[in-house]
């Protein structure tokens, strides 16, 4: 079973209703790299979350094992009401989920994939369309 340890990133790029934390901004309890200062007593909201990297299923767990939130600088969560995969990326590396391209095109061809950035949700709908597949291929040309 996998930990949180150091990572907590939901922390800053989660909103938090219970206590009027606003998305892409650091909780008001949490120490970054280490944890929450409150976490016996969390908001429900806290309690109820858990990212896909910490407790996905397989064939999941086994695909996102190098997807540490806080190594790739997005929280991936599934929304089970709407059935879509949240990428909600970290406002300081709002671009960094672009990486995983091959990955997010791969899932995309099967799930609706929306991504929270700083400016706004991007990506809601099929990922496999060809603007995403331009977009990746300027990505893998950089690296």
């Amino acid at each position: 079973m996998r930990s949180c340890g150091t990572c907590t990133l939901c922390c800053r790029v989660l909103e938090v209703k219970e206590i009027s934390k606003p998305k892409d901004q650091w909780c008001q309890n949490c120490k970054p790299d280490k944890g929450c200062e409150i976490y016996e007593t969390r908001p429900k909201e806290c309690q109820d979350f858990s990212c896909l990297w910490l407790g996905a299923p397989e064939p999941w767990h086994t695909a996102l094992e190098g997807m540490k939130p806080n190594r790739v600088k997005f929280v991936l969560a599934w929304h089970d009401e709407n059935q879509v995969l949240q990428v909600h990326a970290d406002p300081g590396y709002p671009d960094k989920w672009k990486a995983f391209g091959k990955f997010f095109l791969s899932v995309g061809e099967q799930l609706t994939v929306a991504v929270f950035t700083p400016k706004g949700v991007l990506g809601v709908g099929k990922f496999a369309q060809d603007r995403w597949k331009k977009e990746f291929d300027k990505v893998d040309k950089l690296s």
